[in-house]
């Protein structure tokens, strides 16, 4: 292992540095405010090997810095800045005040199954996004994993461990980096390094929950230390261990499926049916292994500690083993609408008690089960594909019914006003529409109108999103309140708002995709549901299509001129009568995964 060169942290511009709050073999890291913000950030300052020529080290740095500060995924920390301060390279990045996940494990005690699964399906997640970037962590650890408000894995340290590799050229060797006990075999001996060392190093993660002990030496299966947590589990890891990086899993993402089905099966003899009355019957199935779901992350204390119940546990939804014969997206002929499949899985629906942007109808919150894979549009329907349909059937929306008109916003009196001139074609009497932006002023009726004639085209059913679909696919695995995080200013890469659009429409697909691909599912336009408006229930639901009946439905997603931000909240809805046409309304389609 390389010596690194220590010293006192320089100021940093626009910084407040408070105190240090990390340390390890190749830098520091310091609480610090950011003053222009009044907001709290990490500054890490990179310790330079001995020997290093300093030119060299920045090149490396910068080069590398950039690349990394273009990440952004929910479940990697957010990196803010980067520069040098009296010579020292530092990245300013998100500050996460809950600890890092190895202060939830304790020697020898291994972590519950569901749990484990919960924390390491997003952080697979998160590496296997850094991949496809490529870039390979090199340093997957339990200290490296930052647990966000109790609930939500995020990666960390990769700014520092890609150092030694250039995009384009992962094969540089001579140097020894890692953590003894995760580090891979080829990477601790300085050989040629690829995604594969990330796989043993979260293999060796696994283990160590799922065992309470490091995988070294001559170690047996981890399913025979634990029995919960099954042969086939157990397999996988082993696999992932495997000394030759040739007997591994081939991709991260392979490794992370087979483990997710593993520790499935795992769970399903223990999972118990039915709903759970009373904390201490929760409290009582932790307690004795058979959680329904999986918990948050609870700090343990000692070998004695009793289990604590969250009062709000949310379990990461994630990809479950998708249908082998179902492609992962599809493209109507008629229209080339693409829609993306997502997997069935389970989520949290609504916003926790906690979240004080939160309406009262996004309450209570509950969880929710989609039991079967959906096709859901990559985009917006556009006015583009909208004129196509018009053209071949002759429809005349709501708005151009003659007793009929949309509405629209009236920024100078600040007054809503109806119109019969403004429909799909003059969605406000004023602004010109691009064919690639997303269609408005359509009711409900218009947009089911528009999934029907679409469903005898096709030959397969095209319909609106249940609000359950909308919202699961919008989160798409995360918790937070938008899919980027819970800072209104992550948004502003993956949406349009009030704070970035100048009050127009956006063509459709030019924000940056949500972790499933899907684009603009917050910001632009709302988004029409399928489903009766009406409050939520508390108990758990399986594939929810709202009330029976009900005088509005449902929108989703928020738009581009909406005066607060928090309104494009994956949680957030907004109800309507199905007859209403609007200048921000407008709809995605939806397609059930025919076997």
């Amino acid at each position: 292992m390389p010596t690194f060169q220590r010293d006192t942290p320089p100021e940093v511009a626009g910084h407040e540095i408070l105190k240090l709050i990390g340390l390890g073999g190749m830098g520091e890291v310091y609480l610090a405010r950011q003053l222009a913000l009044n907001r709290k950030v990490a500054i890490k300052f990179l310790a330079r090997a001995a020997g290093d020529p300093p030119e060299e080290y920045e090149r490396r740095f910068r080069r590398e810095a950039e690349l990394m500060a273009r990440i952004s995924h929910p479940n990697v920390v957010t990196i803010f800045d980067f520069g040098t301060a009296d010579g020292r390279p530092y990245l300013v990045m998100e500050y996460i005040e809950d600890g890092d996940l190895r202060s939830r494990m304790v020697p020898d005690v291994p972590i519950e199954v569901g749990e484990i699964r919960t924390i390491i399906r997003p952080v697979i997640r998160a590496v296997e996004h850094l991949h496809r970037q490529g870039i390979i962590h090199r340093d997957m650890k339990p200290e490296n994993i930052l647990i966000h408000h109790e609930d939500t894995p995020k990666v960390t340290d990769f700014g520092i461990a890609v150092l030694d590799f250039a995009i384009g050229s992962l094969t540089r060797t001579g140097r020894a980096m890692g953590t003894p006990g995760y580090v891979a075999p080829e990477q601790q001996y300085g050989l040629r390094v690829d995604e594969r060392a990330d796989q043993f190093s979260l293999a060796a993660l696994c283990y160590e929950m799922a065992t309470g002990r490091k995988p070294l030496g001559a170690y047996p299966s981890p399913a025979k230390l634990n029995p919960k947590l099954g042969r086939e589990a157990g397999e996988v890891i082993l696999k992932a261990l495997s000394e030759d990086p040739a007997d591994r899993f081939p991709t991260i993402g392979e490794f992370g499926r087979a483990l997710d089905h593993g520790l499935s099966a795992a769970e399903r003899p223990t999972r118990r049916v039915g709903p759970i009355v009373g904390l201490a019957l929760v409290a009582s199935l932790i307690v004795a292994g058979h959680s329904l779901f999986p918990r948050n992350f609870p700090r343990r204390e000692s070998h004695r500690a009793s289990a604590v119940s969250a009062p709000e546990p949310v379990r990461e939804a994630g990809p479950a083993p998708a249908l082998a014969e179902a492609p992962s997206t599809l493209t109507t002929r008629s229209l080339g609408i693409t829609l993306i499949k997502v997997p069935p899985g389970e989520f949290w629906m609504g916003s926790p008690s906690s979240d004080t942007a939160a309406q009262p109808d996004e309450r209570p919150r509950h969880l929710v089960r989609i039991s079967r894979p959906f096709y859901l549009g990559e985009k917006e329907v556009t006015v583009g594909q909208f004129r196509r349909f018009v053209e071949a059937t002759g429809y005349r929306t709501t708005a151009e019914d003659p007793d009929g008109g949309g509405r629209t916003f009236n920024v100078k009196t600040r007054t809503i006003e109806s119109n019969s001139e403004f429909n799909w074609r003059h969605p406000d009497g004023i602004r010109h529409q691009d064919d690639q932006e997303p269609v408005v002023q359509l009711s409900w009726r218009d947009a089911v109108a528009f999934c029907d004639a679409l469903t005898r085209i096709e030959g397969r059913p095209i319909r609106l999103p249940t609000e359950a679909e909308w919202e699961y696919a919008c989160r798409a695995g995360t918790s937070s309140r938008w899919s980027s995080g819970d800072d209104p200013e992550s948004l502003m890469p993956f949406a349009w708002t009030l704070k970035n659009a100048r009050y127009r429409f956006h063509k459709v697909g030019t924000r940056r995709p949500n972790p499933w691909g899907l684009r603009d599912m917050h910001g632009n336009v709302w988004e029409w549901c399928s489903d009766w408006y009406g409050p939520y229930e508390q108990a758990t639901a399986v594939d929810p299509t709202g009330p029976p009946s009900g005088s509005n439905r449902v929108l989703r997603g928020g738009s581009f001129d909406w005066d607060k931000v928090e309104r494009t909240r994956s949680a957030s809805r907004l109800p309507h009568p199905p007859g209403c046409s609007y200048y921000n309304f407008g709809f995605r389609v939806c397609s059930p995964v025919v076997p």
